[in-house]
């Protein structure tokens, strides 16, 4: 049985060696709420299916670029194939303010309205937001098409790919994020209640990979919008994430008045 067979069984093999694009193919169909964000004159970033006319993903990989700029690819695990749509609006969170070149401070997620829907089908369609935060040690996946090392310049890999990461206590999260302690971070970053880390111990998000999800296992649900991922799977230093659960009411408000 395969990694990509026993995630469809609910069942979580133990965590392969390797970063999230070294990880192991992540077909489309197994994760059909994935989309890709082409961005004029960036790398790109993922997103999140929310319904056929909205997107989520991460604020830092939209803020200051026109909506037009940006198109949304879904229903396909090679990047910027199947559906085209582009973004009509972007609704920044009212309260988010990037603070750092290593990440962005709090409330780091964005809702895209779409010019045209999202036609649904196998290998597109949304993803149910949990109800609340999972508990430190619980599995999750992330998916995405993101540089391929630490450090890499690089472009990220053609095919979708994936990891398996777990969730990180916010209080050990928080000890990597300052710094006078003793971990590789050289900056004292406050890990807010709006965020969530993971460790894949030597998996996780790279460059290119923000705005993509962190989903539950078992019970795929969202839980987290890839946000810092500077530090590309360090041992060291947990990936932080966008808490969906935490700011499910403002994606609701603003899905809402989005339509």
């Amino acid at each position: 049985m395969t990694d990509t067979d026993l995630l469809s069984a609910g069942r979580v093999p133990h965590p392969v060696d390797e970063r999230i694009v070294c990880g192991f193919p992540a077909p489309i169909e197994k994760v059909p709420w994935q989309v890709s964000l082409d961005i004029k004159q960036t790398n790109g970033c993922g997103g999140v299916i929310y319904n056929e006319n909205i997107v989520l993903t991460a604020a830092h990989c939209v803020r200051g670029r026109n909506p037009s700029d940006i198109v949304v690819s879904s229903g396909s695990s090679k990047w910027g194939a199947g559906n085209l749509t582009v973004v009509d609006e972007v609704f920044i969170h009212e309260d988010y303010s990037p603070e750092t070149t290593y990440g962005s401070n709090a409330n780091d997620i964005a809702v895209l309205l779409l010019r045209t829907p999202i036609p649904y089908g196998e290998k597109a369609r949304p993803i149910e937001i949990a109800k609340e935060t999972p508990n430190p040690g619980q599995w999750a996946q992330i998916t995405g098409w993101g540089t391929t090392q630490d450090g890499a310049t690089d472009p990220g890999t053609v095919y979708l790919q994936g990891a398996y990461v777990q969730i990180e206590d916010s209080a050990r999260c928080q000890i990597a994020y300052s710094d006078s302690q003793p971990s590789c971070n050289t900056q004292n970053v406050a890990i807010t209640e709006d965020m969530i880390c993971a460790n894949g111990k030597d998996n996780g998000p790279c460059g290119g990979d923000s705005g993509g999800p962190l989903v539950s296992l078992p019970g795929n649900q969202l839980i987290g919008i890839s946000s810092w991922n500077s530090y590309c799977g360090h041992p060291l230093i947990p990936d932080v994430y966008v808490n969906v659960v935490v700011l499910r009411g403002w994606i609701e408000a603003t899905a809402s008045l989005a339509k």
